[in-house]
This record gives C-alpha cells, structure tokens and sequence, in this order.
C-alpha cells in the first residue's frame, strides 16, 4: 500500500482506540466476543477516520489477549497501532 492511499495516523486516533479496546474488552457487556468486537471497533474507528494499519492476524489476537489478560497497556496498544500505520 502507497503511503498516497493512507492519511496521517496522529497519536489522538491511537489513543482513542486503545481506550475504547481496553474498556471494551474489561468492561464489556457480553459474555463472549468481548475481545472480537474490540477489534472490530479499532478498525472501524480507523476506517472512518481515514486511517489504515498493517498487521498480522496472529499479531491482532495477541494484542486483544494480552489487553484481556491485562498484560498490555493502553500506552502499549496505541504504540502497536502507531507502529502499523501505513
């Protein structure tokens, strides 16, 4: 993907998503798909807002892992998704 394709992922975006991930995935109202959902909405939020990221299938599911498991931060999770902006 040409960066011509892609807009400016800011820190404020990153943010947003790793709080909105952390409180979905902790806070959630279901009793399954808690963490599926996240990411769901990270992407979303991204798409919206005209950004894109590049990432692994099996590096997304250790992310919202280590979220659920309380082993990543929301700084770690903003850092990820900065990371992976194309």
């Amino acid at each position: 993907m040409s960066g011509a394709d892609c807009v400016s992922f800011d820190q404020t975006q990153s943010q947003i998503c790793s709080i909105c991930s952390i409180c979905s995935i902790c806070y959630g109202g279901f009793s399954d798909g808690n963490k599926r959902t996240a990411w769901i909405a990270i992407r979303r939020f991204l798409e919206v807002n005209g950004a894109k990221i590049n990432y692994t299938s099996t590096g997304a599911i250790f992310l919202m892992l280590g979220v659920a498991d309380g082993t990543i931060s929301e700084k770690q999770i903003a850092s990820w998704l900065r990371d992976r902006a194309c």
